[in-house]
């Protein structure tokens, strides 16, 4: 039986063929377009959450600072309040630290303040549905120098007359990405970040923002201040 020899215009067709080139290229390329659009939305959701972030602690300064004193149960209210503003993203990561710093200065430096805590308070958002919780003792002790924490840079070159006060929030929120499946995960550790920021602000009413059962002698702040300088 003879053997039949091949069709050469057949395969000179088949090369010539530009079918299913266009659907070849897409499933090529498809996979990168994908990991394009979910990057570029976590950038998107990463850019609304530090700005939401910005807000919300610039809101929290800005009624804290409309009260003349506060309290325990006052402090968690409006601090308690702060999801509303951070919504639509999760509050269990949302923190805050509230401080407020008192310009004291030294015999011979007259226009360089030293800004020591008066009071120092903390709120975080993991611990906000307990019906329990207003608040707690925040990390800078009663006394502490700020010039010598990472809040310095806060405030270089503010210089109050002795006595007044200055309020400093700061902000933390930890994102997590909404795409979570990108790459079996890989993509989503990789996306995780811890935000901070920080807003300072005046009392409004008084020159001092008073925190009840914690100020009860303002002027041994600077006292004890200017101690520990030596």
């Amino acid at each position: 039986m003879p053997i039949k020899r091949p069709d050469l215009r057949l395969l000179r067709r088949f090369r010539r063929s530009r079918r299913g080139i266009a659907a070849l290229e897409f499933a090529l390329l498809s996979p990168l377009l994908v990991l394009l659009l979910l990057g570029s939305t976590e950038v998107t959701h990463l850019i609304w959450a530090s700005g939401r972030l910005n807000a919300t602690t610039a809101s929290v300064g800005n009624v804290l600072t409309q009260e003349r004193t506060l309290t325990n149960a006052s402090f968690g209210e409006i601090v308690g309040s702060s999801p509303t503003v951070m919504a639509p993203y999760g509050n269990a990561s949302l923190k805050f630290q509230v401080i407020s710093a008192v310009a004291c200065y030294q015999a011979g430096a007259p226009t360089t303040p030293i800004y020591v805590v008066s009071w120092s308070r903390g709120w975080d958002g993991a611990q906000a549905n307990s019906a329990s919780y207003l608040g707690q003792t925040g990390q800078y002790p009663v006394a502490t120098r700020l010039n010598s924490t990472d809040l310095s840079h806060l405030l270089a070159g503010m210089a109050l007359p002795p006595g007044d006060s200055v309020i400093i929030v700061r902000g933390e929120f930890t994102y997590e990405p909404k795409s979570g499946l990108v790459m079996g995960g890989l993509l989503a550790g990789s996306s995780v970040r811890h935000m901070k920021k920080y807003v300072t602000y005046q009392p409004r009413i008084a020159r001092r923002l008073y925190f009840e059962g914690v100020e009860s002698n303002p002027q041994k702040t600077c006292e004890t201040g200017l101690l520990m300088e030596g």
